[in-house]
Order: structure tokens, then sequence, then C-alpha cells
């Protein structure tokens, strides 16, 4: 049995690129009868947002019709498969391809052990539908690149350079979120490994990078999309495998891309912008591990110190780095600040759910919405 991820992605391509250049040609479309009712200092910016938010959901929609389509041709149903092949001149790897409500996953090895380490891991991939959530990343990364193009055959050089700024600085966080969000989602299926197998996990982990490898570790470029997974796999640990930098870089470079319409209106020029929103990372990051300190103190009491510190530490960064891009928004406005909590609020709280698995817990989200809202009044007072 041949399976080529080539041919697959060529399949793949061949609906998915016609179908791209049709969302373009309706972006455009879509602009030219929206921009006439949009006024304000931020009007290139929503023009902006509601193309990529449009090109994002028809791009998903395109995917969903292509999985369909090719669900009913070769008579998969919305479930996941798994095929294994037994290949001893192969060394043992596993991979799974999917959409929205599909997957296949292809476990090839020859020793038995290794074959279920491989099975199991690709088996969490597929459960919890991970292919779908790097398709929703990727149709926003598909809506910034569209929208950029959409913009600038509807306003040519008119188009305001904080935009230019601002979708690129936009793309780059997008592209950093996608392996974050890769990384998270290789852990939560090493920690399905783990409940599974128990710490013999980490046994089988060693063994099956040394047959793919032929050496105890991975390589670089497996190590970027990849944790170590000794400590998913030697405690069923979701966060303490993250890098300490990892939530800190993410969250400045979303709050930097956040402010850029904002530093636009103080200054005009090109270069000040791009500066600003350099020295803005930095300054974040440094917010950002600083309250994390105190932070991470709090989760230690209200988790009553059941998790590891270093896990601690991590869920710190992140909520910190949450609860500060989603506070930033409120530079725009109440309107837009209260949107931006809302959805923040639901991460957090999702976060809280999966990733400490306890309801007790949700004391941790009444503290961030306390605090959100002490901010939210401040602002609607100030107004």
């Amino acid at each position: 049995m041949q399976i080529s991820i080539v041919r697959l992605s060529l399949v793949l391509s061949s609906a998915l690129v016609p179908s791209g250049l049709l969302i373009l040609y309706l972006l455009e479309t879509l602009g030219r009868l929206i921009s006439p009712m949009l006024g304000g200092p931020y009007a290139s910016l929503e023009l902006y947002l509601l193309l990529l938010s449009s090109g994002a959901s028809l791009f998903l929609f395109a995917v969903y019709l292509v999985e369909e389509t090719v669900g009913r041709l070769i008579g998969l149903e919305r479930e996941f498969k798994i095929v294994r092949v037994r290949s001893p001149h192969d060394k043992p790897r596993g991979f799974t391809v999917g959409g929205l409500y599909r997957s296949i996953s292809v476990v090839i090895a020859d020793d038995a052990e290794v074959e279920r380490f491989i099975a199991l891991h690709e088996e969490a991939h597929a459960r919890f539908r991970h292919p779908a959530k790097v398709w929703t990343i990727g149709s926003m990364l598909f809506g910034e690149v569209s929208a950029l193009s959409s913009m600038y055959i509807l306003m040519g050089p008119q188009t305001p350079q904080y935009i230019y700024i601002f979708s690129s600085s936009l793309i780059i966080s997008t592209l950093y979120l996608l392996i974050v969000i890769i990384r998270i989602l290789e852990i939560q299926a090493d920690v399905y490994v783990y409940r599974s197998v128990g710490p013999r996990s980490y046994d089988l982990y060693i063994k099956f990078v040394k047959e793919r490898y032929g050496r105890r570790y991975q390589p670089l470029t497996s190590r970027i999309t990849h944790t170590s997974g000794d400590i998913a796999l030697l405690a069923g640990d979701h966060m303490a495998p993250h890098a300490p930098w990892e939530f800190p870089l993410l969250f400045s470079l979303l709050g930097a891309t956040e402010m850029v319409p904002v530093i636009a209106n103080y200054s005009k020029e090109y270069q000040s912008i791009i500066l600003f929103n350099f020295l803005l990372v930095i300054i974040i990051y440094i917010v950002i591990s600083l309250l994390s300190i105190i932070n991470e103190k709090i989760i230690l009491f209200a988790t009553r110190s059941r998790i590891t510190s270093r896990s601690a530490s991590n869920l710190a960064k992140f909520f910190t780095g949450l609860s500060i891009s989603s506070a930033l928004p409120l530079a725009y406005g109440a309107f837009e600040g209260i949107i931006s909590v809302l959805i923040g609020s639901l991460i957090y709280y999702k976060f809280i759910s999966i990733f400490l698995n306890n309801r007790k817990n949700i004391k941790l989200f009444i503290i961030y919405l306390e605090v959100i809202i002490v901010v939210l009044m401040f602002q609607l007072f100030r107004q």
C-alpha cells in the first residue's frame, strides 16, 4: 500500500488554489460594496479586519466543501481512521492528515511496541481533531494575506502605511501562533499516550527516537514543533514542557500588533511606527515576565500546589499575556475592549478546564474576571 503525502497535497491544492482565487475576487467585490459605508480614523483598519474575517471564513468553508466531496467519493464518514503499515525497511514514523471532521492516521513501524506508541500518539491527533485546529489557524493566515492583497487592489497607493505594518506584524504573530499551537497539540498527544501507557511511555518514546533518528534526541527541525517529550511522557503534564519564553513572546507580538494603528495616530512616519512596534514587543515581554511572578504564586495557592512550579510558571505567563493582550484593545474604545475581553475570557476558561482539568480551579477564572471588570469600569468612567 503506497501512501504519498506529496500526492495528497497535490490533490488538495488542485481544489483549494482555484477556491483561493475565487475568494480573492469575492473579497474585492465585498470591499467595493462596504468601503463607502465606513468612516472615522480607523476606517481602513475596519475594512482590513472585515476582509480578513470574511476571507478566513470563506477559506474554512472551501476546506469543508473539499473535505465533504473527497469524503463522499472515498466513502469516509465523519470519523478518524488509523492505517497500520508493517515495513521492516522503513524507519518508524506516523502522520495524521484530515479536514474539519475527518482524518486518517498512518502508522509505519515494524516493532509492535513502537507501533503502539505511534498509533496512540496519532490517535490523539485524530480523536481531538487537531487537523481542524491547524486548518483554522491556516485560514487566519489566508485571511490576512488575502485581505492585504484586496486592500491594495481597492485603494492602491492610498492604502495607509500602518495597514502594511499592521498586516506584516499580524502575519508574523500568526505564524508564530501556529508553531505554538502545533507544540500544544503535540504535547496533548503525548499526554494521551501517558494516560494510556503510564510512565513507561517515555521508554517507548526513547526507543522510537533511536530507531527513527539513530540517536537519543530529535533533530532541531523536529524540536521546533515538538517539545522534548520527557515531562509530558513522564508525568502527563500539559504545561511544563513549554519553553519559558514561549508564551511571553507570543503575547508580546500580538500585543504590539494590536497597538500599531494607535501608534500610527501619533506618528505618521513609516520608520517610527516600526521602531515603536519593536520597542513595544520588548516592553510587553518584560511586563509579562514580571507580572507572571506574582500570578505564579496565585496559581500555586489556588491549585493548592497540585501542579509543578514549572507548570504554574508557564500558566502564569500564559494568563498574564492573555490578560494584557485582551485589555489593549481598550485603547480603541469600550466596545472594542469588551469584545476583546469576552474572547480572552473564553480562551482563559478553556485553558483552565482543559489543562488544569479541575472545576475547583474556576476560582482562577473568577479572579481574572474581577481584574478585567475593574479595568473596564475605569475605561468607561474615563470616557
